[in-house]
């Protein structure tokens, strides 16, 4: 029973998706809102490529909306997920997530790991979201930030002007481990 209830579920979503694409704009505006109540974390990505694809121009603040909205917890392992791994959809996931009623403490490793491997624009996307996350956090990911930070001055996407952003990013992992210790 619960497999019929799942493939019900994907169905409704693959078809909310295609109306999406559909390029009917009111047809594509009906399914953003009905993916409200019938989607799940794996509606992010296809939507994230709608959103970024410059045929549905007309759907990007309806889109931008709604993954800004998005309250579920579940969620934040997919935006890591899709910022981590597609290159191109990398500032627009990073925008939303700042927009994002979420907190992304959690994955404030994985945020310092992409303004070091990012250009300039990940970075500054980066220093938002850092600056507005909220803890607790884990002395392992804090770690983990130092190690990316410390990467840093040899990577190849090193540049004067990521340089500044860096710093900044440095001084609040240092003020939040202060927190931490005492």
């Amino acid at each position: 029973m619960a497999d019929n209830t799942k493939s019900k579920k994907e169905l409704k979503i693959d078809t909310l998706l295609a109306d999406v694409r559909s390029g009917n704009s009111t047809k594509a505006k009906g399914a953003i809102q009905s993916l409200k109540v019938h989607g799940d974390s794996t509606v992010i990505e296809p939507l994230l490529r709608v959103y970024t694809d410059p045929k549905f121009e007309d759907l990007k603040g309806e889109i931008h909306a709604f993954l800004s909205d998005i309250h579920d917890e579940t969620a934040r392992p997919e935006f890591v997920r899709v910022a981590e791994e597609i290159t191109e959809l990398r500032n627009d996931v990073l925008n939303i997530v700042w927009n994002s009623k979420m907190d992304f403490s959690g994955y404030v490793d994985s945020i310092v790991a992409l303004a070091v491997e990012g250009d300039f624009m990940t970075t500054v996307e980066c220093l938002t979201i850092i600056e507005n996350m909220q803890g607790p956090f884990e002395e392992m990911d804090l770690i983990e930030c130092q190690m990316a930070l410390a990467k840093y001055p040899e990577h190849p996407s090193k540049s004067e002007q990521k340089d500044q952003l860096i710093s900044e990013i440095a001084l609040l992992i240092q003020d939040i481990e202060r927190n931490i210790e005492g």
